[in-house]
């Protein structure tokens, strides 16, 4: 069981396709959704979390039709979107156990001891008396998974969650999902490749509205194996035949630049190892020309 997403598409008002055939086959464990803004990625996970209506394909949850059994769904599901409110005033966990009760929580004891572990999985049981505007950003964002976790869902979708973190709070909000992605389907929507290459087993990467590229991140990287060069400098005047430069790094503060090619691109450049940053570019480049 988990979710499966088939033939998906989404045209908005204007003619903008956001979707275009999108499918997915996905089992408990963390996934990484990888695409440039734009992409279509939160129309994705819009559509998954039951917000948005598709034109056309199939969201099933456990062998649950989602599109047409919403208010079930709903409560298998937990969403953190990209951008959420919360009011500065309120206490963490005064605001949980609100949200809890919506979420049909009824029952004061079970409620009480659903909000406390969710504090826990969060690593926040220390701050549920604080008020949510001393929160730091990486708190509340560890905040919006656990509102997310109240009912046990069965699939976490986030969005963006470790955008304008600094790097520890970024380390410890990715540590939360690592722990999360052992029993439950977590979806990782993002355009950080770092990300992805260091929490997930399986990625896709969406561009243009379609799925450009799936698969298990090191398998990915082989496939480039013995097809990237890098050399110091700028990209040379001329390029083999079907050969694609991914763009430039700069290492010990010299600019270095990396190609894709079935042979070398010429003097100066040696092979390179490939890393999920390669296997992203030449993606989406693939997916431009």
């Amino acid at each position: 069981m988990g979710l499966a997403v088939a033939s998906l598409s989404k045209t908005y008002p204007g003619g903008v396709r956001a979707l275009e055939g999108v499918s997915l086959s996905l089992g408990p464990g963390l996934f990484g959704l990888l695409g440039p803004n734009g992409a279509g990625k939160t129309t994705l996970m819009r559509v998954v979390a039951t917000l948005l209506e598709p034109d056309s394909g199939t969201v099933e949850l456990d062998g649950i039709d989602a599109l047409r059994r919403r208010t079930e769904i709903r409560r298998l599901l937990g969403y953190l979107p990209q951008e959420f409110g919360l009011d500065p005033r309120l206490r963490c966990e005064e605001l949980l156990d609100h949200l809890a009760v919506l979420k049909g929580l009824d029952d004061r004891r079970s409620r009480r001891a659903e909000v406390g572990q969710a504090l826990e999985r969060t690593h926040l049981a220390d701050a549920r008396g604080r008020r949510l505007g001393t929160f730091s950003g990486g708190m509340k964002q560890r905040f919006g998974i656990a509102q997310a976790l109240l009912g046990r869902p069965r699939l976490l979708v986030v969005d963006e969650p470790t955008a304008g973190l600094d790097p520890e709070e970024r380390r410890h909000l990715l540590d939360v999902l690592a722990e999360l992605g052992s029993d439950v389907v977590v979806i990782l929507s993002t355009h950080i490749v770092e990300d992805v290459a260091e929490m997930c087993s399986t990625l896709a990467i969406l561009h243009r509205g379609r799925i450009r590229l799936s698969g298990e991140p090191r398998t990915l990287m082989h496939a480039l194996a013995g097809r990237l060069w890098e050399a110091a400098g700028e990209e040379p005047a001329s390029l083999p035949p079907k050969a694609t430069v991914l763009g430039r790094r700069r290492q010990a503060g010299l600019s270095r630049v990396r190609v894709l090619s079935d042979e070398s691109p010429g003097e100066g450049f040696c092979p390179a190892s490939p890393d999920l940053e390669d296997v992203y570019l030449a993606a989406l480049r693939s997916s431009a020309a």
